[in-house]
């Protein structure tokens, strides 16, 4: 069997601001001798870290003050003045700007993305979101939790302008995914107030940042608890309830796959195809057995 390299050689350097791709010119193999006729020496530079930027200054042709933070932030999430090749952009610009500034600046500049959540701009308002899902330590990110609970209906109805599949909610409550499981060193929640608003999200039949994983790896018990709830309210979390139940035994599972297929038909035939699909041979008879018989 002979081997034959791919043509073109890729490693990527990148720090938390900036990315570069490095083609046709680093051996991934660590071995310069099996590829004749190339030179792949390790490239002569490497991110030696950013100093910080001073205040007041300018980056990217923006004047930096911190009495300007929040129209600073504004501005780099409805128009990024750079973007950062390969990235996606969107809240890149103002996170890459927290990482820059003097860590005495930084819980300014997360107060002021915190104002910015309830933008008339959904596109503002969403890429904030986004700034503390990337920044999920920031100064601000309390405030998610307050937010949901008292605009997470209204927000539910906006649609997420830079992603048409979700809400201004969804993201929201994606945001506070950290902060909602996050303990102090007591053992405790810090904020039982944004768990609850996770699980009655989940209950919803809601899927935030694919917190119902979370739950099943953390609180399994309530998972099994709520499942057909979750199901009732959200058909679609079929799927993820019958692949994150397979870690039950068997006699538990069958009794939660019985009372979601007894929801309506539409939900039984989403459960028996996702059984189908994910058991084989002996576990799928017997499930598929159970449903069918009723005992």
């Amino acid at each position: 069997m002979k081997t034959t390299p791919i043509p073109e050689f890729k490693r990527r350097y990148e720090c938390r601001c900036i990315a570069h791709v490095e083609n046709a010119s680093t051996s991934l193999a660590g071995n310069p001798g099996a590829y004749p006729g190339h030179e792949f020496a390790n490239p002569g530079w490497a991110c030696a870290g950013h100093p910080a930027l001073a205040v007041p200054s300018e980056l990217d042709g923006v004047q930096i003050s911190a009495e300007r933070f929040r129209d600073i932030a504004r501005v780099g999430f409805a128009s990024p003045p750079f973007v950062p090749p390969e990235s996606e952009g969107l809240a890149i610009w103002v996170s890459r700007l927290y990482w820059i500034l003097p860590e005495s600046f930084r819980p300014a500049l997360g107060d002021a993305v915190a104002d910015l959540l309830l933008d008339p701009d959904a596109r503002v308002a969403v890429r904030a979101m986004r700034f503390y899902r990337e920044q999920r330590m920031a100064m601000g990110q309390e405030r998610l939790t307050e937010i949901a609970r008292d605009h997470g209906a209204r927000l539910a109805t906006i649609t997420d302008p830079d992603d048409p599949r979700y809400t201004l909610e969804y993201q929201l409550l994606s945001a506070l995914v950290l902060r909602g499981f996050r303990h102090d060193d007591a053992g405790g929640l810090i904020d039982p107030e944004a768990h609850e608003l996770l699980r009655q999200a989940v209950l919803a039949g809601k899927n935030p940042d694919d917190v119902i994983y979370t739950f099943a790896r953390l609180e399994l018990e309530w998972l099994v608890a709520n499942a057909v709830e979750i199901v009732k309210n959200g058909p679609e979390r079929v799927t993820e309830i019958v692949y994150l139940l397979r870690r039950l035994p068997m006699d538990q599972r069958l009794v939660v796959y019985r009372a979601v297929a007894d929801l309506s038909p539409d939900i039984r035939a989403a459960l028996l195809k996702n059984i189908d699909a994910d058991f084989k041979d002996e576990e799928r008879t017997q499930i598929l057995a159970h449903l069918e018989g009723g005992n």
